[in-house]
């Protein structure tokens, strides 16, 4: 499935990858630290996707469970796999840090569609992490799925939405244009 990234008003295609020390390639979820939550999600050892331009165009993300064993609870954790089948669905990652504002709080809601959280990270302002903060997502968005972006920043940010058309293609607008689009009738297709 294709994979797009929105950050700060913006839609790209692709996930960015950063360079991990114990993993190599990664795509790397929220902050490290008090009151954050950092998740690494690793390209698949066997079958990876193909990299272009320190980015991944193409790919499914695929979870793996460690069972529970010598009293440790189970554990999860997703890695990026190479396509096998297409697929009209496509993976986001949608990160709401923007602007700092004390007691902002940047998060992602679902608005439509059977829309799948695969991997969530958390970020956030301050030495406690509690002057403000944000979600890092990464989606599976269906055809016909919506999605409700609030970036964090309060007042000097206005809300996002992202959303999939019947025929895969993606877009995104703020919520006001967003409603205008459908209020005459447009499909607000493509990318803006």
């Amino acid at each position: 499935m294709k994979t797009y990234t929105w950050r700060q008003g913006r839609l790209t295609e692709g996930l960015e990858l950063r360079e991990v020390e114990r993993f190599g390639p990664a795509v790397v979820l929220g902050e490290r630290g008090r009151g954050r939550w950092e998740e690494v999600i690793t390209l698949d050892r066997r079958t990876p996707p193909v990299i272009a331009n320190g980015r991944v165009l193409d790919c499914e993300a695929r979870e793996i469970v460690l069972p529970a064993r010598d009293g440790r609870p189970e554990r999860k954790f997703v890695v990026l796999t190479a396509s096998k089948i297409p697929s009209s669905s496509v993976l986001v990652r949608v990160s709401t840090e923007w602007v700092y504002t004390r007691g902002s709080l940047g998060r992602v809601q679902v608005l439509h569609g059977d829309v799948q959280v695969i991997a969530r990270g958390h970020g956030a302002h301050g030495a406690a992490g509690r002057i403000g903060s944000w979600e890092d997502v990464l989606l599976v968005v269906p055809p016909g799925g919506e999605i409700f972006i609030r970036p964090e920043g309060g007042y000097k940010t206005t809300a996002y939405r992202l959303w999939v058309e019947a025929d895969g293609r993606v877009g995104a607008a703020s919520d006001i244009d967003r409603d205008r689009m459908l209020a005459v009738g447009a499909n607000g297709g493509g990318k803006t």
